[in-house]
């Protein structure tokens, strides 16, 4: 905690004037003399000291605290190209008025451009000035940063070798573009790379709390169309030559995320009006009294609105989100499970899911629906019976995520009040359907949540052996233990998929990996114990998620014809490709040398028979954490096409290095690649927080029993181990 601060004030008052009689003292008799007083100024100056409190977390984080950039542009200076809008400038006004009403952010922290004030260069200065060189601002701090735009958008095309979707890149319009300047140069769209670059630099200087939204097509043409006025260019942008924008980058290192649709951008969140290939539209009384706008902006206002602030998260309100039939809202970023406009939770612990009332009488699990009157509870469907209304609900967690048949659910409403406890009674791939476990049953209100309390899974059990001189075995299998985490002991070293000693000297807890798989990165790793003996139990909880995913497949009904590949990249940003050294991968391993000018980039191929939703995640056997590398953009539509590829770090998008300590001779790390049908939430997979950190907490306590998957053979996943070496390369 800041102490008080304790300062002296040099406070200087009006000059003080003093008369100074003056009498003579004499032993001779004199005349009388008329005697003028002296006249003297003394300045006055009062010291106090004054005790100042300490700063608030506020002041010194940012916290609470909200800023945006609004962009709005109905009438574009090309107007044969970039035909006038109706509704840009209302859906920029109408989300201003929800930031100052129902937020409660002061005007000096918004900046608004609308019209023919939102050119190129004003756009890009705004960002520059509003946010990332305000010193309002405190850097690395916590302050929501929100972007928005609502107008035109398109497609430019790039570079040979640019790596982008049919050779093209996503722009937004800026109110000049396809003009000319004073200088007579042409003025260009701006590039997603280019506001991909400002983000991670935003993000990196004042903190990750930001908010990028979209009225506009992201992909396929960033526009907006269909009924009501059309929002779409009638014309693909000019080409994007090489050295546009250059001068941001120029000098700086090139292994960050850039890309602002990268799907899992580190620096930002992204809600955007639609999926690739689709058009965003605005419609002629959104706001009423025949006011237009975007129907995206117009209904995400609503739910936001309508969700109480800090209880839903940004893949929930997107969610919330009608789904047209040609326009499917998009929300993209690894902070996607975090609260709305507070970037900074949740930072580790159990993962909780949103409750969605289960209709018996749907047909397909895409017809689920939560049905809701107002946000204080769950309007019941007259049709159904009162126990199969109250008792069924829909969890995304499936098999692929380790639920079983009977695993144990606790519902909790939106202030965290325990509700009941639930049991997965039907589980396939992406999802399950719960029932409350004791009767009488209860109306479940909207937002409330569940997490997993009892896995009974014990293909998900972690088997632990502890010599008989470890001091902390009592601890961690206690018979008397509240809680049962996803561990066993075992009993013998035979039996054992991780052993526990002590190092004698440092002290340190020493984890001996015994599985094949964690074999072939490290033979064993120590970690300094936590002042509190107890949260060993929530390190080995956290040992078990790591083993448990990283050996996770199909082997029942595997997916195959899909194929992991790993690229040493050569080119400038943002045009960098595979060299010609060619895949690194061969067979289930990548090898290469340390070198501190290399940077990397994969892909993913399928030849299967359908499109596939894929997933890339980083295992560090080191540190027992999880990262997430890649994800789909959304459940919409799967990106890895039959007989196609889904880059990860090629273009503009995110490039990798690999690093080694000082005096290592060699590390190693796993690329663990899931595949599915159906599209799965697998973001929860991450484990970011090292599990033998004191802040890092538990994933859910599971009892050890027997029990047999309820499997839909929807998914599948194979393991690349990555060994870095400091000699010559080997492929």
């Amino acid at each position: 905690m800041e102490e008080p601060m304790a300062i002296s004030v040099e406070i200087e008052m009006s000059p003080l004037v003093v008369e100074i009689p003056v009498v003579q003292q004499s032993s001779a008799p004199t005349e009388d003399v008329e005697m003028q007083p002296l006249m003297t100024v003394v300045p006055l100056v009062v010291t106090h000291t004054v005790v100042l409190p300490p700063p608030s977390e506020a002041i010194l984080t940012g916290k609470d605290t909200v800023f945006a950039l609004i962009i709005g542009i109905n009438d574009y200076i090309k107007s044969d190209e970039l035909k006038p809008l109706d509704g840009a400038v209302n859906d920029a006004k109408e989300f201003r008025k929800y930031l100052e009403e129902v937020l409660h952010v002061p005007v000096d922290n918004i900046l608004s451009i609308e019209n023919r004030d939102a050119t190129r260069s004003k756009i890009m200065s705004g960002f520059r000035t509003h946010f990332i060189e305000n010193s309002r601002i405190p850097d690395g701090g916590e302050t929501t940063m929100i972007f928005y735009f609502a107008g035109h958008g398109s497609r430019a095309a790039t570079t040979r070798n640019m790596i982008a979707r049919d050779m093209k890149v996503e722009t937004i319009c800026p109110v000049d573009e396809r003009t000319q300047d004073a200088a007579g140069q042409h003025i260009h769209s701006i590039p997603d790379y280019v506001l991909g670059w400002l983000l991670q630099e935003l993000s990196q200087k004042k903190g990750s709390n930001i908010t990028v939204i979209l009225d506009s097509c992201h992909s396929g043409g960033i526009a907006r169309r269909g009924e009501g006025k059309s929002r779409a260019a009638e014309t693909d942008s000019t080409k994007i030559p090489a050295e546009l924008d250059s001068h941001l980058w120029k000098g700086q290192s090139l292994k960050k995320p850039y890309r602002m649709w990268e799907p899992s951008a580190t620096s930002h969140v992204l809600l955007a009006a639609c999926q690739a290939d689709e058009t965003a539209r605005e419609l002629g009384d959104t706001y009423g009294e025949k006011r237009p706008g975007g129907r995206f902006t117009k209904h995400l206002l609503e739910n936001l609105r309508w969700a109480p602030l800090g209880h839903i998260t940004y893949q929930e309100l997107i969610d919330r989100v009608p789904m047209w039939s040609d326009q499917k809202p998009h929300c993209g970023g690894d902070r996607i499970q975090r609260v709305v406009f507070n970037g900074n939770y949740p930072k580790a612990g159990r993962r909780s899911v949103p409750l969605v009332l289960y209709d018996p009488k749907a047909t397909s699990p895409t017809s689920l629906e939560p049905k809701r009157t107002q946000p204080g509870g769950v309007e019941h469907n007259p049709d159904a019976g009162a126990d199969e209304i109250s008792s069924l609900f829909k969890v995304d967690m499936g098999t692929v995520a380790g639920v079983v048949t009977e695993t144990e659910f606790t519902a909790y409403d939106l202030h965290g009040t325990l509700l009941c406890v639930m049991v997965a009674h039907t589980v396939l791939a992406q999802h399950s359907i719960l029932r409350q476990k004791d009767r009488p049953f209860i109306d479940i209100p909207a937002l409330s949540r569940a997490e997993v309390s009892d896995w009974k899974n014990d293909s998900m059990i972690l088997h632990v052996y502890t010599p008989s001189d470890f001091p902390h075995t009592d601890a961690l299998f206690s018979p008397t233990r509240t809680v049962t985490p996803r561990f066993v002991q075992a009993s013998s070293l035979t039996d054992a998929q991780i052993a526990l000693s002590v190092d004698r000297k440092s002290g340190e807890v020493v984890v001996e990996p015994r599985t094949p798989t964690m074999r072939k990165a490290l033979d064993k790793v120590s970690f300094p114990m936590t002042p509190n003996p107890s949260h060993l139990l929530d390190a080995i909880d956290g040992v078990a998620h790591f083993n448990y995913f990283l050996d996770r497949v199909n082997a029942e009904d595997p997916v195959k014809g899909v194929t992991l590949e790993m690229h040493r990249l050569k080119g400038d940003f943002p045009h960098r490709e595979p060299d010609d050294r060619g895949n690194l991968v061969q067979g289930d391993v990548a090898r290469f040398a340390s070198d501190d000018n290399a940077i990397y980039g994969f892909k993913i191929c399928s030849k299967f028979p359908e499109d596939l939703y894929a997933y890339l995640f980083y295992f560090d056997p080191e540190t027992f954490t999880i990262q997430e590398w890649y994800s789909p953009e959304g459940r919409n539509s799967a990106p890895l096409k039959t007989n196609g590829f889904v880059t990860v770090g090629m273009g503009g998008e995110r490039a990798f290095e690999f690093t080694m300590e000082d005096g290592q001779v060699t590390s190693s790390g796993f690329i663990k690649l899931f595949v599915t049908r159906e599209y799965v939430d697998l973001r929860w997979i991450k484990q970011t927080t090292e599990p033998f950190k004191a802040d890092f907490k538990g994933t859910g306590r599971l009892k050890a029993r027997t029990e047999t998957f309820n499997k839909l053979a929807t998914w599948d996943a194979l393991t690349v181990v990555l060994t870095m070496t400091a000699g010559a390369t080997t492929t």
